[in-house]
């Protein structure tokens, strides 16, 4: 990636989140001319707080990989040891092939009903 910039911070409730984002959109409207930007990508959570980012314009979303590994442990973990693994294989698959809805589907199906410390499944 180029001109990497973080944002960092404790930005506790919707009002702080909000100034968060007004700072994020600042940034990117003093830094670059936004009629030659194709993507911005948010490397994320996927934690509630990240949904307000989601309005600014040319924004995508990309869980990292630490939490990717996250939720399908956790959703691996419910299924019977003998069926693991073949579960595993199966999702690797759809990860290389970017076949999201295959995967959301999976992962909602295995996880319903629950959430995790960042109010995400």
């Amino acid at each position: 990636m180029k001109n990497v910039h973080y944002f960092c911070g404790t930005y506790r409730g919707k009002e702080k989140n909000e100034e968060l984002w007004k700072e994020v959109e600042e940034y990117i409207r003093n830094t670059y001319e936004i009629e030659k930007i194709e993507k911005i990508y948010f490397q994320t959570d996927g934690g509630s707080w990240m949904k307000r980012g989601r309005e600014i314009e040319k924004s995508k979303f990309v869980l990292d990989e630490f939490h990717l590994e996250k939720y399908k442990k956790k959703a691996l973990y419910q299924i019977k040891e003998e069926e693991r693994e073949k579960e595993e294989k199966q999702i690797e698959e759809w990860l290389k092939e970017k076949k999201k809805k295959k995967l959301k589907e999976w992962v909602k199906k295995r996880t319903e009903g629950e959430e995790d410390e960042s109010g995400t499944v």
